[in-house]
């Protein structure tokens, strides 16, 4: 194989977006040199606009590069956000470079500004039934920048080209970046909105439902409010201001630490009036959700 070429953007960077785009461009892809081996289920739930995370699962990712192998002239094409964290530990560029040797390894690593990825992989949790607890927990269990910091210097270490974008910057011309990155243009997926992020009437609807998980009542109804969202914009999840202040100063040496890596400012500053409130939280149900929720457990009783 002439090289590989791997998509490692963390949780909530358009992964699912992505991977709808590359689904749709297997000919493009094979056209300009690349390998994108892509199981046929996992290629029609992208198609179909569905979450899906890559083409690898980020546990099989030696057991991948064993069995998938392209013409001398063609390069392998990897994504998948779960191997974010392995390449943070050391352990996905151990198994890279068991294959392929620098210059013929390329990585492309998407990032989010921190209060927006807090609060974004705060909703997906919830929404993924693997997290209970409140916004508020989530924020103090936050590192994100810290893992980026491990994968930048893991790169530089082993000598891996790395590209870094911050998707709060590009979210919409992240088909530009990534098709610059290759030197494909990719064909645009079908449906623009892809794993929308859930209100926070939603969450805090779907965070109650988690605790009671184990009725079979409880989890058939949090399958259908999963997949079948309404199609509306999502609010922000919202905690006092001084919550938000002790983030911001608990993530600093963190944020400090990757921009000193790149000598670039990756994150930007954010606006956290969005997140912010006075007292308790209150949550609000447009028409659509009401009729929507109201249907399903009625489906359910």
């Amino acid at each position: 194989m002439a090289g590989i070429k791997i998509h490692i953007g963390h949780g909530k960077t358009g992964s699912s977006y992505l991977q709808a785009a590359l689904a749709a461009s297997e000919a493009e892809l094979s056209l300009a040199g690349y390998c994108y081996p892509l199981h046929e289920q996992t290629k029609q739930k992208a198609l179909r606009g569905e979450t899906t995370s890559g083409n690898v699962r980020d546990d099989k990712l030696a057991e991948f590069l064993t069995k998938n192998s392209c013409p001398p002239d063609h390069k392998l094409l990897v994504s998948n956000e779960g191997l974010f964290l392995r390449f943070a530990s050391g352990e996905g560029i151990n198994t890279v470079l068991e294959k392929f040797s620098p210059p013929d390894v390329s990585i492309l690593l998407m990032v989010r500004n921190p209060l927006e990825n807090a609060a974004s992989s705060y909703l997906q949790a919830v929404q993924k039934r693997t997290f209970s607890g409140h916004f508020e927990s989530a924020l103090r269990s936050f590192n994100q920048p810290a893992n980026v910091a491990r994968v930048i210097r893991n790169c530089r270490n082993a000598g891996i080209d790395l590209e870094v974008k911050n998707y709060s910057r590009h979210r919409h011309e992240i088909l530009k970046v990534v098709s610059h990155w290759l030197g494909v243009d990719l064909n645009r997926p079908k449906q623009e909105t892809i794993n929308r992020s859930l209100t926070s009437t939603e969450a805090e609807i779907q965070r109650r439902l988690n605790k009671m998980a184990r009725d079979p009542k409880v989890l058939a109804m949090t399958d259908r409010i999963i997949e079948e969202l309404p199609d509306i914009i999502p609010d922000k999840p919202k905690v006092a201001p001084e919550v938000i202040s002790a983030f911001f100063d608990r993530i600093r040496e963190q944020v400090d630490e990757v921009h000193n890596l790149l000598g670039v400012e990756l994150y930007q500053r954010e606006n956290s009036e969005p997140y912010t409130c006075l007292g308790k939280p209150k949550y609000f149900l447009e028409s659509e959700q009401i009729e929507f929720i109201t249907k399903i457990m009625a489906s359910h009783s």
